[in-house]
């Protein structure tokens, strides 16, 4: 993750430079830009920059500026990074923008703690002491499937009234009191479904030699066309290690937004599980399947979850790991 700091005064920049040490013991890539960095363009384009590749914004100053200075480039609260301001004595530190998706409550909390200070959360949720199911989603690494059933979850809970909760997975802790967590985000057991997606999919490829990008994801998406599986769920891509330069392949993990992981033959062929078997990919590769094969060590051992299937000469599997529904501290 990266952050980017923006100090206003040289109190503020005295600050900032505390913060670095705050951010670097979480492992955090942070850069502090003073008053004197921001010219010529000025803060608004550089703040403009940084909004588009960082975690975390942090305004050291007055909050209308720090207002002025993002309120053109907000999108929505699913892609909006974190912002929190605080004051050049580091006395009060607010969470402006994205504050359970994004972090930024999270964040607040956590540096006026650094600082001795006092976090000022104003979400409904946070103040009346209800769960913030996209809160925890955030911290748990789920994707919302969709961000707008968030406010109906909320607005339930706020006003005293049971949800639902419906997963296949084991649940630890106390349930928070519909949403769904589940990788088949068409699942609607509620009225109002909030399908939360846990990133559990770990997608094995097998493929030609120069396979594009564009017939690698053509079949992928047609393999799960036929299941109740969401590609938002894929955790990482894997396959075998005599596919680690193939530029389609690496083109369409890198057009996930996942890792790529290969194996030789000989740690393929160790991997435990019921597989499909061909004799002609084994001549080619060492290994008598590599989709599935793969998939499951990505996964950690993991169940198959999508047999192999292929699609214009480019196979396709998935193995879900293990993972469970977390509501304990």
């Amino acid at each position: 993750m990266r952050a980017a700091v923006f100090p206003f005064t040289e109190s503020g920049a005295l600050k900032a430079g505390e913060l670095l040490g705050f951010f670097k013991n979480r492992g955090i890539e942070a850069e502090v830009h003073t008053p004197d960095g921001y010219a010529p363009s000025g803060l608004k384009d550089v703040a403009a920059a940084e909004f588009s590749r960082c975690g975390l914004l942090v305004f050291i100053g007055s909050l209308g500026i720090a207002v002025r200075a993002v309120a053109p480039l907000i999108r929505s609260k699913a892609e909006d990074p974190a912002v929190v301001c605080m004051d050049e004595k580091a006395e009060f530190v607010i969470p402006v923008l994205s504050g359970h998706i994004g972090g930024a409550n999270r964040f607040a909390e956590e540096i006026a703690v650094f600082f001795g200070g006092t976090p000022v959360i104003t979400t409904a949720t946070e103040v009346n002491g209800v769960f913030a199911a996209d809160r925890w989603a955030a911290e748990q690494g789920l994707v919302i499937a969709d961000a707008g059933k968030v406010k109906m979850i909320s607005k339930a809970l706020l006003k005293g009234e049971p949800v639902g909760l419906c997963t296949e997975y084991e649940v630890k802790g106390g349930l928070p009191a519909g949403i769904v967590i589940s990788t088949d985000a068409s699942a609607r057991p509620f009225e109002s479904t909030l399908n939360l997606l846990p990133r559990t999919l770990h997608l094995g490829i097998g493929c030609k030699r120069n396979a594009s990008r564009e017939s690698i994801e053509h079949a992928v998406r047609c393999a799960f066309s036929g299941s109740r599986l969401d590609l938002r769920c894929v955790r990482r891509v894997a396959s075998i290690d005599l596919k680690e330069r193939e530029a389609g392949l690496l083109a369409f993990a890198q057009g996930m937004g996942v890792p790529a992981a290969f194996y030789s033959a000989e740690d393929l062929s160790g991997a435990m599980g019921d597989f499909s078997e061909s004799e002609f990919v084994k001549g080619v590769t060492g290994v008598s399947n590599v989709c599935e094969r793969a998939a499951v060590l990505s996964s950690g051992g993991g169940r198959v979850v999508l047999e192999k299937t292929v699609v214009d000469s480019v196979a396709v599997a998935a193995a879900e790991s293990e993972w469970s529904v977390c509501f304990e501290d």
